[in-house]
């Protein structure tokens, strides 16, 4: 919280640790793209939704 913000990543992660899931888009928009075997045997985080959430979204705006 004290350093800046320098990547989209990095915003994904500050985001996510600073908002409940239920106001999250990930939970909002039903974006979960994560499957079975990466939530669970490998571990990937749902801050990695929210990162493929926000570079979509930017990309919507072109």
């Amino acid at each position: 919280m004290e350093r800046p913000i320098r990547t989209l990543k990095e915003l994904a992660i500050q985001f996510c640790c600073l908002t409940e899931c239920d106001n999250c888009p990930v939970e909002i928009y039903g974006y979960e793209k994560r499957t079975r075997n990466e939530k669970e045997n490998l571990h990937i985080p749902c801050c990695c939704n929210l990162y493929k959430w926000i570079v979509e979204q930017a990309n919507a705006v072109k």
